[in-house]
């Protein structure tokens, strides 16, 4: 699911850090913190939260919290973040 995911909302595949988040949403240990650096795609890791939510929820088991706190030090970052949701929700993951 992330790679379709990722597909169709970036045109390209997650990077080997947000595929490693993913598997760690899934196993149900979120990281604590992702530091990298400015444009790695820090943004899509709601993308790779989601995904997790959905495929748990699709085997009956889900383990992770219901929402996500993701923070940010500038505005820009935080209009990026909602866009990207309304994206998401348009394209009905």
């Amino acid at each position: 699911m992330l790679d379709e995911l990722f597909h169709e909302l970036f045109k390209a595949p997650p990077n080997a850090w947000q595929r490693a988040a993913h598997n760690a949403f899934l196993a149900g240990t979120p990281p604590q913190y992702i530091k990298v650096p400015t444009a790695g795609g820090k943004t899509a890791i709601l993308a790779a939260f989601l995904a997790a939510l959905a495929e748990q929820a699709r085997t009956g088991t889900v383990t992770l919290p219901r929402r996500l706190v993701l923070v940010v030090n500038r505005r820009v970052l935080v209009d990026q973040a909602s866009a990207f949701l309304r994206q998401f929700i348009r394209v009905g993951a």
